[in-house]
């Protein structure tokens, strides 16, 4: 009687353990709401932007150029808003524009609704759908550019539908949500990945999906950038990228998440405003 007391009391400990820390990745406004609050406009950047609801009602600054030769689409990371403060997305949309691109800058789904983050399910679906509006509404390429979980939406975009894409960029991007979270654990807390087998069982009761899982089937052109400092994500997520036969790669020595914008901001600017010459035939 005594080991099956002990036996229920760590399988429920198991299941409590894997329930919290789906319920987690699943509610980055509970978490940390100050960081989905909006603290600045464009305009304050010098940008003169038009406030949209793009796709299905999701809210976002619009940054036009008389003179577009394509429209960026930057999509924001897991904790954050269109404001994106760690890379910053406004002083990215100010070169970019300085460069004939108009910007649109969006909210996911679950910044200003009460929804969950779905490991980027729902989100590279509204990804397409502001792709779509984005080439209605301008009539030139569309390029997508997302950043940690925004780059794993990205690159689910391109292997769903990539009609209205033509091309992506990633920064920090991940390959797998799953075993993002339990990398995630593992470097925080140091819980080994077999104790999580349930994460994503839960995970799917607290959103209704499946963390987001890549397929091989991207044929655009996609520039990849990691740092291989990057204890959030780690770098073999950009390594395993690399090996798509469409992808550029970029691996920077000694950057931490996200961080490759703020530390080396002419050199990646430079490189990928290449890029995007390259693809646009400039």
């Amino acid at each position: 009687m005594f080991y099956a007391i002990v036996l229920i009391v760590v399988l429920m400990m198991w299941l409590g353990l894997n329930a919290l820390l789906a319920w987690y990745p699943a509610h980055p406004k509970k978490i940390s709401p100050t960081n989905m609050t909006l603290t600045t406009t464009p305009l304050e950047y010098g940008l003169h932007y038009e406030d949209v609801l793009v796709g299905n009602g999701l809210s976002g600054w619009f940054i036009p150029s008389h003179t577009a030769r394509a429209t960026v689409i930057l999509v924001h990371g897991w904790m954050s808003c269109r404001e994106e403060k760690w890379v910053p997305f406004l002083e990215l949309a100010r070169h970019l524009h300085e460069h004939q691109m108009n910007v649109l800058l969006y909210d996911a789904r679950y910044v200003n609704e009460n929804k969950t983050y779905s490991g980027g399910q729902r989100e590279s679906v509204d990804l397409i759908n502001v792709a779509d509006w984005s080439a209605k509404r301008t009539g030139v390429p569309v390029i997508v550019w997302g950043f940690s979980a925004g780059g794993h939406a990205a690159l689910l975009a391109l292997s769903k539908d990539d009609t209205n894409i033509r091309c992506a960029i990633t920064d920090s991007a991940f390959v797998n949500a799953s075993e993002s979270f339990k990398s995630m654990y593992r470097n925080l807390y140091h819980i080994p990945q077999p104790l999580l087998a349930l994460l994503p069982l839960f995970f799917k009761l607290y959103t209704g999906c499946f963390p987001g899982r890549l397929q091989p089937r991207i044929n655009k052109p996609l520039f990849v950038i990691h740092g291989d400092a990057d204890s959030s994500i780690h770098v073999m997520n950009g390594r395993i990228l690399k090996a798509i036969p469409t992808t550029q790669y970029w691996e920077i020595n000694g950057v931490e998440h996200e961080e490759a914008f703020v530390k080396h901001s002419a050199e990646y600017t430079e490189r990928c405003i290449s890029f995007i010459d390259g693809i646009l035939g400039a």
